[in-house]
């Protein structure tokens, strides 16, 4: 019968990964404006950007896009093909917009980029009217608000139509107007204002009391397949982004590997993680966990007979023991917290059903003594309190013990222990 085995596996915080080998700029050039990261194809300074498009200028520590006017970038996301800027919005309190009409046109067009459909809305804050129409004057959408007098409490309400409205914008756009009549400021004295922002932005700031005349705004940009064709990114993914008219753009896009950092967009850019560079396994990226290395190197000394076998890896981190039914640690076959084989196994602990997160040949083979002393030993390496956590030299020694001797850990004390003669269920 095939032997089935248990690991011992490194979890490494993600609190050193920007420690990495990761190569986000060129050759000779800076990677970061300030504390904000300017990874290739955007670059600051003579040939360290794909084209002037993907320009940076760092002032005072502060990065701009001069192609769009020295527009401030406020952060860029490789991920997601996009970059917030700081644009102006439209406000009573600078130019009264009563029964007349505004128009604030904001163009895109010849660039490689897009107001994101994804991450913006539109937002009208106040009392009256605004609208986003297309080039043509196309109404894409609007919203309208009416005023009341709000208690404070009150005040915080849902933006959909007393004092505030919002909706979002129903495709990719090139360019835009904002369309707006009868703007003046809420009841409470507020300014009125209309604005396209980034979602996330707005919602993390709206009740902090905002009283901005610029607000992030959050463009997609795109590449052709000839700007990818430098690199040698082995991950592309193309899509197509509905501009709402009839036509569409392509873009390509390049990743690195859940545990690779870096440009995907660079030769050589996407590099091993630093936590993952000593593996001499397959290391895989949980997001509630960290960085895991599932190393089959370092094998303790075992009885050729036994069917239980276990692998120590050892790390400077938290040492996490998971009971291997032939199943990879990242589950899409489980489902919700269960698709973490660690999570699995924590909580299979924690209900008292040990066996079912088991393999039943190994259970059969008659190691129950092993398995509860193993499992109790794991689930002491995941406590949180790393001072009630074993070291690696006395996890060591306590595996050792538990295969010469078969009885159950006695490294400290755990609320986890479950005694020979204690159910395990199924």
């Amino acid at each position: 019968m095939k032997s089935m085995k248990l690991y011992l596996i490194t979890l490494i915080s993600l609190t050193s990964a920007t420690t990495s080998l990761a190569l986000y700029a060129k050759p000779g050039c800076n990677d970061t404006c300030g504390n904000i990261l300017i990874p290739y194809p955007f670059g600051m300074g003579t040939s360290c950007y794909l084209n002037e498009w993907f320009s940076v200028d760092c002032n005072s520590s502060t990065p701009y896009l001069p192609a769009f006017g020295y527009l401030q970038l406020l952060s860029l996301d490789l991920e997601k093909q996009t970059v917030n800027v700081n644009v102006a919005m439209i406000s009573d309190c600078q130019t009264l917009v009563w029964s007349s009409s505004q128009i604030l046109s904001f163009d895109l067009r010849g660039s490689p980029f897009l107001f994101s459909q994804e991450h913006n809305i539109f937002v009208v804050e106040g009392c009256g009217n605004a609208v986003i129409m297309e080039q043509n004057n196309n109404l894409l959408t609007g919203c309208s608000t009416i005023c009341r007098n709000l208690t404070t409490s009150n005040s915080n309400m849902s933006c959909y139509g007393i004092n505030c409205c919002q909706t979002s914008i129903p495709y990719f756009l090139e360019m835009f107007m904002v369309n707006i009549s009868e703007l003046q400021g809420a009841a409470d004295g507020s300014c009125g204002s209309a604005f396209l922002v980034d979602e996330g932005w707005y919602y993390a700031n709206r009740f902090s009391g905002l009283s901005e005349v610029v607000v992030p705004i959050s463009l997609r940009w795109t590449l052709t397949e000839q700007d990818i064709s430098g690199s040698n990114c082995s991950d592309v993914a193309v899509r197509w982004l509905d501009l709402g008219n009839g036509s569409e753009v392509k873009t390509f896009m390049c990743s690195c590997s859940p545990v690779e950092q870096g440009s995907p967009y660079l030769v050589n850019g996407c590099q091993v993680v630093k936590e993952c560079a000593g593996c001499n396994g397959e290391c895989y990226f949980n997001a509630s966990t960290g960085f895991i290395c599932f190393s089959s190197q370092f094998p303790l000394a075992r009885d050729k007979s036994s069917t239980l076998g276990v692998v120590l890896g050892v790390s400077i981190s938290i040492g996490l023991l998971i009971l291997s039914a032939s199943e990879k640690p990242i589950s899409l076959t489980r489902s919700g917290e269960h698709r973490s084989l660690a999570t699995h196994f924590m909580l299979a602990m924690e209900e008292g059903e040990l066996i079912s997160v088991i393999d039943y040949r190994i259970v059969n083979d008659g190691a129950r003594g092993e398995l509860i002393a193993i499992a109790n030993l794991a689930m002491q390496c995941l406590n949180l309190n790393g001072k009630n956590r074993p070291t690696m030299k006395e996890v060591a020694s306590e595996l050792e013990r538990i295969r010469m001797t078969h009885v159950p850990t006695n490294i400290g004390n755990s609320k986890y222990n479950v005694g020979e003669d204690e159910p395990i269920m199924l």
